[in-house]
């Protein structure tokens, strides 16, 4: 037992704080951004859904005028072929 006891030397109470105070802003500086990105990346989402909603409001709206359009010009096609036969009918009852 004849090894000598290290003394330990006192600790500044000043590089102490500092130490603390600048693992507090590094611990600051990566959260700080992540927080960041994850805000960006929720509106994101939001104006991208917000554009797939309107986008697949108007594909409804231009599906439904294009079917109600090929319907009418069904309804004209049939329209013009009964007035043919009307008049087909009317000129064999006249000879």
């Amino acid at each position: 037992m004849d090894q000598d006891i290290i003394a330990k030397k006192p600790s500044s109470p000043l590089a102490t704080s500092l130490l603390a105070v600048s693992m507090l802003c590094l611990i600051g500086a990566i959260i700080f951004p992540i927080l960041e990105l994850k805000d960006l990346r929720h509106e994101q989402n939001d104006a991208t859904s917000s554009a797939a909603k309107y986008a697949k409001s108007v594909y409804k709206e231009y599906n439904k005028n294009i079917t109600s359009a090929v319907k009418d010009a069904a309804a004209m096609e049939k329209k013009k072929e009964r007035d043919a036969d009307d008049e087909d009918d009317s000129s064999d009852e006249e000879e």
